[in-house]
């Protein structure tokens, strides 16, 4: 595997381009702030950068040329309106069937066409335009693509080996192991442990339900992905909205709860406060 990729190690590539860097390197597709050699202050993602994308406000000589690209469109039967200058600019064309459209050479590379034409844009994406959209990232692309739900086996530019599917890929959707949802079972354990709960199961995936023991002895079950978004024990949550766990922490700092049924969050309780004000919140 590769070794980590830092902060460091990022800005000594951009130095080495004549670049300066103005941002600090965290995660794997987090846009950087720069200054080119052209003054220009502009940002990219590190994922693009590996992949030799540079300054978007420079001339580009590995800018894709507006001949390859219309003809492109011509090959599909589109007549291109619009001159191309960068890959996120939108494009206008009239589609075979005579629709006025247009559409980014991004969105076009990665198999979309007219937006007017049910038919033509959910064919297929083809196997090529999927592994382009993973190179582009500069991901290795393992698996050939069949369908939008299979999982897609890849190395990402830190090494790791994972899966994913076109569609999760699609909405922005990248390396679980570089996101942090991808835990060893160690990991998980430990993780569980310094909160007092005690795992029972096999961690597998995130969606995975596992058995606990809670740090009050309760047993249940939670998916990775489930702790990660800050849920836990299902019985403890039920006690907290408890009239005992409520009436209980009034107690607490002195207070005398007046209000009799605790009904939810959202209802107004009256009270005592240790100087015996009535009052309501």
């Amino acid at each position: 595997m590769s070794k980590k990729i830092t902060h460091e190690i990022v800005e000594a590539s951009f130095n080495e381009a004549g670049y300066q860097l103005k941002s600090q390197y965290e995660r794997n597709q987090d846009k950087l702030l720069f200054v080119c050699p052209n003054g220009h202050n502009h940002s990219i993602s590190w994922s693009s950068w590996k992949t030799g994308v540079r300054c978007g406000k420079c001339p580009n000589p590995k800018r894709t040329p507006h001949e390859i690209v219309e003809a492109s469109f011509k090959e599909a039967g589109y007549l291109l309106k619009s001159q191309y200058e960068r890959c996120e600019d939108k494009l206008s064309f009239i589609c075979p069937n005579g629709h006025n459209h247009s559409i980014t050479w991004m969105d076009w590379r990665r198999g979309s066409r007219c937006g007017k034409c049910p038919v033509i844009s959910s064919r297929k994406i083809p196997h090529e335009v999927v592994e382009a959209s993973f190179n582009e990232a500069g991901y290795q692309l393992k698996s050939h693509y069949e369908r939008c739900q299979d999982k897609l086996s890849f190395i990402c530019p830190n090494g790791h080996n994972h899966s994913i599917t076109w569609m999760d890929w699609r909405t922005g959707a990248r390396c679980g192991k570089c996101a942090g949802w991808y835990k060893t079972q160690e990991e998980v354990e430990s993780i569980f442990a310094s909160e007092g709960y005690i795992l029972l199961s096999e961690y597998k995936k995130s969606d995975t339900r596992l058995n606990y023991f809670c740090n009050k002895g309760h047993s249940s079950s939670i998916t990775w992905e489930s702790w990660k978004a800050g849920n836990r024990c299902d019985f403890c949550a039920r006690n907290m909205r408890s009239f005992d766990y409520v009436r209980d922490s009034f107690i607490k700092d002195g207070y005398t709860l007046l209000t009799k049924h605790y009904e939810g969050c959202h209802q107004k309780l009256e009270f005592l406060c240790p100087e015996k004000h009535a009052h309501t919140t």
